[in-house]
């Protein structure tokens, strides 16, 4: 009571300033990103930041030295597990204020997270209301690595229905990514679902690589990806999955069930042609028609001494912009074939380019 009497009738020392206000905090993979207003203290030093892992403490201070902006990452995180922060403001005598509000945040993954191989991980449990769709088989035909997949077969309704009592942290940005085929017979598909929380996504009809697409027949597996923000992605833990196929269909075949980031660009740009070379003294001039998909950030340029058993040398250190290159440690008299890749952007390479030999005269 004296303190708070001080503190507003006086511009005494021992004064704490006002607590900073609208704390926030934004959970991301492997991070949460803080952020305060700024405290309008004239003698304002800096900012501690505390958090927790319980919403009532105990909270432990994050910074040694006080913080002079307003923001702050914390990386020191464990995914899927929640922490919960405050702020408060200190002067330049030493006196701090009061706690801001408290926020929390759940952090996400970085790398998929295996939902199922062999069996479904630690966690999850197969609901037992309809399970007659559920068989599981080493068919050496069916696998995408080898190992066990089940089968969805469609019997009154059936359906694979996997829960989780905890439930997993789910980044927004996440993919379901999910091993499929449809066996020898005709094209099929497959529905799935997510329950958030306690609420149950609509069904979505996915096929393979996009949702509403189909899974061709044959006995390879294709990757289906899933966006969960088409799984109706709330921000709550995942607590389930529900596998099934429409009523026209007959059953499908699944194996590897992960979670994880957004795959990148996989696709490897168009083989490099026409390579010609001319030979001049101790150098070769090398030029090729540009490959034309848009995303190309370079060429990397690679000889082989014709007649030798030894390795292809790459001699670019960096992917050349142009379609052309000059070797200028060629020997007169001696033959080299040479090749060209192409490089995009997300460092996928092409197929080697058809070799052509030179011999510098």
């Amino acid at each position: 009571m004296v303190k708070n009497i001080l503190q507003s009738d006086c511009g005494c020392l021992w004064a704490a300033p006002a607590p900073p206000g609208g704390l926030t905090a934004v959970a991301g993979t492997e991070r949460v990103d803080l952020r305060w207003n700024a405290s309008s203290e004239a003698d304002l030093a800096g900012y501690a930041l505390y958090r927790a892992t319980a919403a009532g403490g105990p909270f432990t201070r994050l910074n040694a030295t006080l913080l002079t902006g307003t923001t702050y990452v914390d990386t020191a995180v464990a995914a899927g597990t929640t922490y919960w922060y405050r702020v408060t403001a200190w002067d330049r005598n030493g006196n701090e204020s009061p706690p801001s509000n408290t926020v929390s945040a759940t952090p996400y993954a970085a790398g998929p997270v295996t939902l199922y191989d062999e069996q479904l991980a630690a966690g999850w449990t197969i609901e037992t209301a309809n399970v007659h769709s559920f068989t599981r088989a080493q068919d050496d035909a069916f696998q995408h690595t080898g190992r066990y997949s089940f089968r969805l077969r469609i019997n009154s309704g059936g359906y694979v229905r996997w829960l989780n009592a905890t439930g997993v942290s789910v980044s927004p940005e996440a993919t379901l990514r999910l091993w499929v085929t449809g066996g020898y017979l005709t094209t099929k598909e497959y529905l799935v679902r997510a329950r958030w929380g306690s609420s149950w996504s609509s069904a979505v009809r996915v096929g393979a690589y996009v949702a509403g697409g189909q899974i061709p027949p044959g006995p390879e597996f294709a990757i289906a990806v899933i966006p969960v923000r088409d799984l109706g992605a709330t921000g709550a833990s995942l607590t389930g999955l529900e596998f099934s196929v429409p009523s026209t269909q007959s059953s499908v075949f699944v194996d590897d069930v992960t979670l994880g980031p957004v795959p990148g660009d996989r696709v490897p740009p168009a083989t490099p042609t026409g390579v010609v070379g001319v030979g001049v003294g101790t150098q070769v001039q090398l030029t090729w028609t540009p490959v034309a998909d848009g995303d190309v950030a370079g060429y990397a340029v690679y000889r082989l001494r014709q007649g030798t058993t030894d390795e292809w040398q790459k001699l670019t250190l960096e992917p050349v912009g142009e379609a052309r290159y000059v070797d200028t440690v060629a020997q007169v008299g001696v033959t080299y074939r040479y090749t060209v890749v192409a490089i995009d952007r997300a460092g996928n390479m092409s197929r080697a380019a058809q070799p052509v030999a030179v011999t510098p005269q």
